[in-house]
């Protein structure tokens, strides 16, 4: 895993912050380093999952990043639900989609949106995630 060293440089002035290919190229570092308790977050979603998708439902991971929690809803769903992982970063969305070609977890469809979650219809939903995401909308 590469490590995130974005923001070690000294700078006269920091710019926005972004979900761009710097980002998702060391974000498993980040987001480990900068949440305490992340693991313990997923271990929540697939506990969640468990006990509350129920077959032929819709779940959504809403600001899905790099999939973290989409992986532990896939690997936990019942097969005949589908997976809606939303994210509006270009650089997320297909660096999941990277991944989920060589993911095993799970056999639940999932559609992977780039989309902003505010624009999305939530339907029929038996979970829906919405992890670490609010302070970004």
């Amino acid at each position: 895993m590469p490590q995130d060293t974005i923001y070690s440089p000294r700078r006269a002035q920091v710019g926005q912050f972004a979900f761009d290919d710097r980002v998702v190229d060391v974000f498993p570092d980040m987001i480990a380093r900068s949440v305490p308790g992340y693991s313990s977050m997923l271990a929540m979603v697939e506990q969640m999952t468990r006990t509350h998708a129920a077959p032929h439902s819709q779940l959504y991971d809403l600001g899905c990043s790099l999939g973290a929690a989409t992986e532990c809803i896939r690997q936990h769903a019942p097969t005949s639900c589908t997976l809606h992982a939303i994210d509006s970063s270009a650089a997320m969305i297909a660096r999941l989609r990277e991944v989920l070609t060589k993911s095993t977890a799970g056999t639940c469809e999932t559609v992977l949106h780039e989309s902003d979650i505010r624009a999305v219809a939530v339907q029929n939903a038996s979970l829906v995630v919405l992890n670490l995401t609010l302070q970004f909308l």
